[in-house]
């Protein structure tokens, strides 16, 4: 599938191929020195979970503190974009947010959001260690790209997780929600990216194999950053574990990979369509 590129586009030539970043932001920890890998990148579409403002977003950069992330990125790369919340919390009388995001070069239309199993709401993030995350709201984002090859849907969205990403009835349960909407709409091009939470031999990755091919298959290992993240400490997952996806519907994925590079707790998955 191929575009023709903006005014200023990544490549010098007539056509090129769509380059699309999948990301958990972890709140923004590492945002600056993620804003710059976008730039570098030159993606034409992000999907960002764990997106966040207020107490939620702990920067290491003091000056970028509790700032609005998705404001903050679109902002500084220019890009059209969708947010939604997952939850929010109210601290002095000040209410933070946690969600999803999609940000593109080309226009967005047709935005859509669907909560799973638990609605939005102002969540209590005290709850003794991760208990929070059983009951956590949740939801997928979709909105449809008008590049200039004509539209193609892009989905969003951050699952349920469970401590060593085994499959879990409340996930099963949103994967299938997310293959009963596709079924409810028009069969078109779809990228559906996010953090599921899940391990690439899960029962639940294969139920997304009736309707998507996973573009990652056999080439990322690994999408936890070995540098931050618990997993390689705590004895889960000391080898890493791949929980980022690019799915893909009627599109084909030229090149997929996962940069080790510290701009969260999870690595980059980028794919070029």
């Amino acid at each position: 599938m191929s575009f023709r590129p903006p005014a200023g586009g990544r490549n010098s030539g007539a056509y090129y191929s769509m380059k699309i970043i999948q990301l958990n932001i972890w709140g923004g920890r590492y945002l600056k020195e993620a804003v710059a890998f976008f730039k570098q990148e030159n993606a034409d579409i992000i999907c960002l979970q764990e997106v966040t403002s207020g107490i939620f977003t702990k920067a290491e950069s003091s000056d970028v503190q509790g700032i609005d992330v998705y404001e903050y990125i679109k902002k500084e790369l220019g890009y059209d974009g969708v947010f939604e919340k997952c939850f929010s919390a109210e601290v002095d009388g000040d209410i933070s947010h946690r969600g999803n995001a999609i940000l593109s070069r080309y226009p967005l239309t047709d935005m859509y959001t669907e909560f799973y199993d638990y609605p939005f709401t102002r969540f209590d993030m005290n709850m003794e260690g991760r208990e929070y995350a059983h009951t956590q709201p949740q939801n997928f984002i979709v909105a449809h790209v008008e590049t200039p090859q004509g539209k193609m849907r892009v989905m969003c969205t951050h699952m349920a997780w469970s401590r060593v990403c085994e499959d879990t009835e409340r996930r099963i349960g949103q994967i299938k929600k997310i293959i009963t909407y596709l079924e409810s709409v028009p069969d078109e091009q779809t990228l559906l990216c996010g953090d599921f939470n899940i391990h690439p031999q899960s029962e639940s990755l294969n139920i997304f194999k009736s309707y998507f091919v996973n573009s990652g298959e056999g080439s990322i290992q690994n999408t936890l950053n070995p540098a931050v993240h618990p997993v390689f400490f705590n004895g889960d997952h000391p080898q890493g574990l791949a929980v980022d996806y690019i799915l893909t519907h009627g599109l084909d994925a030229t090149f997929v990979h996962s940069p080790e590079i510290t701009i969260s707790d999870h690595l980059p998955v980028i794919a070029e369509m």
